[in-house]
């Protein structure tokens, strides 16, 4: 089997998208970024053959044919990645992120079913594309099945529209995504981009007035730590005994300093395994009462 990129008489260079990205940290962005396309322009399309061939391989634990699977589908991965930015630096974290959901593909790729690899693939890139893009781009940490559902209400606000002529309100937002009232109201707000009290007022003249400007005294809530505390305090008291609750504050440094594990191991003079076990047991309760701390 003959491989654009392999063939006889010439040593060739099986590229990750980790040594890409992470070699020649202090050359331009632009030679890295000519650099990938030049690699990848050295690998065709794989044929229905090779590619059953190379993922049979590649699923048996040969690096040299993922190589050749992850190298040859890299053109998908940038076309991908081009939809969200045209910066160089972004474009390479992007192509980056889009080879580990390709590669995850590559794990849980089914080769007996007759689909070509990509038809399968493209899915894995684009969620994990997506969700580095929206990650990097928010203040906070968004969960993944929130950015999902972020989207679905962008397309089906969207679709919406273009049919009615106005936006649907949220019973019918609620119809349309079959999700939870709760989940769609924390998926809005989070969309919503914020912006800095520091920011400079728009036709604020020579004064370059700020946000903040327009907010007297009085507008300000405190936030007070001890009402955290104490909704702490009464969100572990659900844990069944001192010890569990010692793991859970030790491991998270919930008024005291964080430790590890093995530290915990030697304090409460008990097995890893018995340790991770309570901290299991003990954080799917606290799960069960996460209302208690629904105001933060």
């Amino acid at each position: 089997m003959e491989v654009s990129g392999s063939s006889p008489g010439r040593t060739t260079k099986f590229y990750t998208m980790k040594k890409i990205v992470k070699e020649n940290l202090f050359t331009k962005r632009s030679d890295n970024i000519d650099r990938l396309f030049n690699e990848m322009a050295k690998f065709d399309v794989l044929t229905p053959d090779q590619e059953y061939e190379l993922i049979n391989k590649a699923q048996k634990g040969d690096e040299k044919a993922k190589n050749l699977v992850i190298n040859s589908n890299l053109r998908f991965i940038v076309t991908a990645a081009k939809k969200y930015t045209s910066d160089p630096h972004m474009l390479l974290e992007l192509i980056s992120e889009g080879s580990i959901g390709l590669m995850e593909a590559l794990n849980r790729f089914d080769n007996t079913r007759g689909f070509r690899f990509i038809s399968y693939a493209v899915w894995w890139i684009n969620q994990s594309i997506h969700y580095y893009y929206a990650s990097k781009n928010s203040m906070v940490r968004i969960p993944q099945n929130i950015i999902s559902l972020m989207t679905r209400i962008k397309n089906e606000v969207n679709n919406f529209e273009m049919e009615y002529n106005y936006a649907p309100t949220q019973y019918q937002l609620e119809d349309l995504l079959d999700a939870d009232a709760k989940d769609i109201e924390f998926a809005v707000v989070a969309s919503i981009k914020p912006y800095s009290l520091n920011n400079i007022l728009p036709d604020a003249g020579d004064g370059n007035f700020e946000y903040m400007d327009l907010i007297t005294a009085d507008e300000f809530i405190p936030f007070k730590k001890e009402d955290l505390q104490i909704s702490l305090d009464r969100l572990l008291s659900v844990l069944r005994s001192d010890r569990e609750r010692y793991v859970v504050r030790a491991r998270f440094g919930l008024g005291m300093d964080e430790k590890s594990i093995a530290e915990i191991c030697e304090v409460l003079e008990l097995q890893e395994q018995r340790v991770r076990h309570i901290l299991k047991n003990s954080l799917r309760l606290i799960k069960r009462h996460k209302r208690l701390l629904y105001d933060y």
